[in-house]
């Protein structure tokens, strides 16, 4: 089970990070874009450590670095979807929030 809510807050991310710019817009708050990055990959960060029960330093760190490297995949994959574009300070966000 705890594979499995893993998986669906991943790919939830991924379909938002993916989705063209028309469908997001609508999805967006009024927030710095760096600052609802950092705040998604927060939650999914918790989501992660809750669910896997991640008690070690070591673990920690393999999941932080998981999701930057997951953050830095879609913004890069981002150039490839119509409308939307690739920022550094994106990255930057969402790896802050997944610390």
């Amino acid at each position: 089970m705890p594979i499995l809510i893993n998986l669906v807050a991943i790919a939830a991310v991924m379909m938002v990070s993916l989705a063209p710019s028309d469908v997001v817009g609508s999805l967006r708050t009024q927030l710095p874009a760096a600052l609802e990055h950092a705040l998604a990959y927060a939650a999914l960060g918790a989501i992660v450590s809750v669910s896997l029960r991640l008690r070690s330093w070591s673990a920690g760190v393999v999941g932080i670095v998981g999701l930057t490297m997951l953050a830095a995949i879609l913004e890069t994959a981002q150039l490839f979807v119509p409308g939307r574009s690739f920022w550094i300070s994106d990255i930057v966000g969402s790896a802050s929030g997944a610390c």
